[in-house]
C-alpha cells in the first residue's frame, strides 16, 4: 500500500468509525425519546455496531502506526536523495 492510499484507507476507516457510533447512538436516542427501555432487538442492533466500531478503530490504529512509518521512510529517502529534497 502506497503513502497516499494509507491516508486514504485512514480517512475511510475515519468515516466508518463515526457511520458506526452514529448508527448505535440514533438507536439509543430512539429509545429514550420515546421513553422506553430499549428492546432486545435494539441491544443486539448496538451490539453489531459495537463490534463493527472496536474492528474500525483496531484497523485505525494500525493504520496510523503504518502512516508513521511510511512518513519516517519517507523523510529518510529525503535525506539520502538530493533529487528527492535531501
Amino acid at each position: 500500500m502506497s503513502y497516499s492510499n494509507t491516508k486514504r484507507a485512514l480517512r475511510a476507516c475515519e468515516d466508518e468509525i463515526a457511520k458506526e457510533a452514529k448508527a448505535a447512538q440514533e438507536i439509543m436516542e430512539k429509545a429514550t425519546k420515546e421513553g422506553r427501555n430499549r428492546t432486545e432487538d435494539e441491544n443486539a442492533e448496538i451490539a453489531a455496531h459495537y463490534k463493527a466500531l472496536e474492528t474500525f478503530q483496531a484497523n485505525k490504529r494500525e493504520l496510523e502506526d503504518q502512516l508513521e512509518a511510511e512518513e519516517k521512510i519517507e523523510d529518510a529517502v529525503k535525506g539520502l536523495d538530493p533529487e528527492r529534497g535531501g
